[in-house]
């Protein structure tokens, strides 16, 4: 059945082995998922919610129903507004979530080692559930900590949970990636493009290089920057994509984050010592600062992307910090 919010659901019937419910996104690269894959499954739930507000409802509804194996079929954004609404919709313990890569961006999948064909991905894990549930042991499942976005000065604002955030030259890129790789590569790597083009635009651009942003940053409580930032980068994901890894394994804790403030200094030199793992003092001679934290706080003037869409860092700034780790199911 349907309703105005885009939902289309088949009516649950109790499973002999877990109850599953799906999260399409209608408008991703590849057009979500057909719900008729999964005819041979009557006691699915689907939804192709289309606004953040149905996805809330969908989800409170899914824990209504006991749904402990979530579905998601989409990109990086899709996955971060299911992340970021699963905290309001369950009380107790969050569902497992496989993922199958629909979107224009899937460096979550890929980085996990979940991506894949979207054609058959449905059935073939559907069937992987019920062969583990006739006691076979063939899912994989990969527990990974997420960002945790949170406003500071506004408690009541619900958290953003997801993967990648970057602020700075990084958010310049995003909007030069835009107009150059949406549209025109399926499941393109735009992180990677990203960060491409925001070192390019250090290293040609003098004026982008010279100005920076406004910025304070404190690292697990420590006031390390006040003044202006070049690019500010952090994860939870433990790889990216073409060995591209510019974090620094100094530190404890599950943020793993990069900072070069303004003016940029030397990046043809330092850029090679930060990817390679070498030259520390290098790094900071130039004002590189890598590592691992537990907590970051950061006050912006300029919006931050996470997961490919701006978002605004508020009047106080912002703090990133590690979530409890989410269990990822695949086949």
């Amino acid at each position: 059945m349907a309703d105005g919010s885009g939902l289309f659901l088949h009516e649950p019937v109790r499973a002999g082995y877990r109850h599953v419910g799906v999260i399409s996104n209608p408008s991703s690269f590849s057009r979500g998922l057909d719900p008729r894959e999964a005819k041979d499954w009557p006691d699915i739930r689907f939804a192709a919610p289309r606004s953040r507000g149905s996805l809330l409802r969908t989800l409170r509804d899914y824990a209504r129903s006991g749904v402990d194996l979530l579905v998601v079929a989409g990109g990086d954004g899709t996955l971060r507004d299911v992340l970021s609404a699963l905290p309001l919709a369950y009380t107790g313990a969050l569902p497992e979530i496989a993922l199958i890569a629909t979107g224009n961006t899937n460096l979550a999948a890929r980085a996990l080692g979940l991506g894949g064909e979207r054609r058959g991905a449905l059935g073939h894990l559907l069937a992987a559930v019920a062969a583990e549930a006739g006691g076979e042991a063939v899912l994989r499942r990969v527990p990974c900590p997420v960002l945790e976005i949170g406003w500071t000065g506004q408690p009541g604002r619900p958290k953003l949970r997801g993967f990648f955030l970057g602020s700075g030259a990084y958010a310049s890129g995003k909007r030069l990636a835009d107009g150059v790789v949406h549209g025109h590569l399926q499941q393109g790597p735009a992180v990677a493009v990203t960060v491409l083009l925001s070192v390019l635009r250090g290293i040609f651009g003098r004026r982008a290089r010279s100005a920076g942003e406004a910025c304070a940053m404190r690292v697990d409580g420590r006031p390390t920057l006040a003044g202006r930032q070049f690019v500010f980068l952090a994860t939870a994901l433990p790889r990216l994509m073409f060995g591209l890894w510019p974090f620094r394994a100094d530190g404890a804790g599950d943020v793993h984050f990069v900072s070069i403030s303004a003016p940029a200094r030397r990046l043809w030199a330092t850029l090679p010592a930060l990817l390679g793992g070498f030259g520390s003092r290098l790094l900071r001679r130039n004002g590189v600062q890598s590592g691992r934290a537990g907590r970051i706080e950061l006050t912006l003037r300029q919006p931050f992307v996470l997961d490919g869409e701006f978002f605004d860092a508020g009047p106080d700034g912002v703090t990133v910090a590690a979530g409890a780790p989410v269990v990822f199911v695949a086949a």
